[in-house]
């Protein structure tokens, strides 16, 4: 009796110490995120201050896309991964006005998300204040629209390319939909992720051990999908 008491103490303190780490580990990781996009965007608008001095023919350019392909830094942001993207969010929201540097955000967390608002007519966008709005309405829709296509009459190959679409924000919702038994839907993870790989030498129960292995890994962008 007292042993088991005592096993059962232990083990609780060992879940309180597991679950603190992770959470300092999340804040960290958080804070570490914010301080490297805050400092890749300052390196930005000094880049595009400096081809607007030179007369460059970047800065003659129109096109959002051109300082995306040719700044470096964006892609430094992109790197940042899933993390990035409430800050990037946040960054448009309370910028005055909408302009250059809110675009060039709006494309690095569409590359993030591996999503494309742009082809649909109803989530279109042409401002980073318009990709603001959008943006919100795709992540409060996911989980419904992961339930919706798992549910539907949809044969496997259109489901996995429905939840394709929807990007990494859909991932936490497909993995519910895998526990819940739905195996047929992993394969879209690793072709969300860019791991075709995993897909053609994965063996049955395989997916149980990749989420088991990655599910917390996506804590924090259920939570932030879910908070819209």
């Amino acid at each position: 009796m007292f042993k088991s008491k005592k096993v059962l103490i232990l083990l609780s303190i060992m879940f309180i110490i597991g679950f603190a780490t992770t959470s300092v580990y999340n804040l960290v990781a958080q804070a570490s995120v914010e301080e490297k996009m805050t400092n890749s965007i300052i390196k930005i608008q000094k880049q595009i201050e400096l081809e607007i001095q030179n007369h460059s023919t970047l800065a003659a350019s129109s096109n959002p896309y051109d300082y995306v392909n040719n700044i470096k830094e964006v892609e430094n942001i992109v790197d940042l991964g899933y993390r990035a993207l409430p800050y990037i969010e946040q960054n448009i929201d309370e910028s005055e006005g909408s302009g250059l540097m809110d675009y060039i955000l709006a494309i690095a967390a569409e590359k993030i998300a591996k999503v494309d608002l742009k082809k649909n007519s109803k989530t279109f966008w042409d401002t980073g204040n318009a990709f603001s709005q959008q943006w919100k309405k795709q992540l409060q829709q996911t989980p419904q629209e992961v339930n919706h296509i798992a549910n539907s009459n949809l044969s496997v190959d259109e489901k996995i390319k429905s939840l394709e679409t929807l990007g990494i924000p859909a991932i936490p919702f497909i993995i519910e939909k895998v526990k819940e038994g739905n195996n047929e839907l992993f394969p879209a993870i690793p072709l969300i992720l860019g791991e075709e790989n995993t897909i053609q030498s994965s063996q049955p129960g395989d997916e149980a051990v990749w989420i088991k292995d990655n599910e917390t890994k996506f804590e924090d962008l259920k939570a932030y999908v879910l908070s819209k």
